[in-house]
């Protein structure tokens, strides 16, 4: 059965993940939400599982919780190597050069696959104009919770629709 309503593809930034690790919160309910496509720079993975002893204590839970939690919710991503961002790459350091350059590969994933947007509550990502950024209230809003009668099993994330 397909998720109901239109199919958002964004990229998803570190602090988001970390979100929906943290706590069981809206950020966990966005990222599990069938009707999301995640895409990420490879470099998330690596992000994500260096700071998985900090997330954990700071979550109050045990670490193999955390890194099952994390696990769980890095399976939806689609990730991205650097060398097929190499197009964009330039573009999105430019378009950032005032702010955090280091947000260049989430911008970089969405311009080179012409993605819906990047999903992120940085500041540094909004500001630069060119790729539409979703906050978690936007994205609350958009994606209104689904009704268990309308959902059959588990989230379900076909390929790169």
């Amino acid at each position: 059965m397909d998720p109901p309503g239109p199919i958002l593809r964004v990229v998803v930034d570190a602090n988001i993940v970390i979100a929906g690790v943290l706590r069981n919160s809206t950020a966990r309910r966005i990222v599990m939400d069938p009707r999301l496509r995640l895409w990420a720079p490879s470099l998330l993975m690596e992000e994500t599982g260096k700071h998985v002893g900090e997330i954990s204590r700071r979550a109050g839970i045990p670490l193999e919780e955390t890194r099952h939690v994390l696990d769980s919710i890095l399976e939806l991503v689609i990730f991205v190597e650097r060398e097929a961002l190499e197009s964009q790459w330039e573009e999105a350091e430019r378009l950032l050069t005032s702010r955090d350059p280091s947000d260049a590969p989430y911008v970089a994933v969405a311009l080179a696959f012409e993605l819906d947007g990047v999903w992120s509550d940085d500041p540094d990502i909004r500001v630069q104009g060119r790729v539409r950024t979703y906050t978690t209230p936007e994205l609350v809003r958009l994606l209104p919770p689904i009704p268990k009668r309308d959902l059959e099993g588990p989230p379900q994330r076909p390929g790169r629709d």
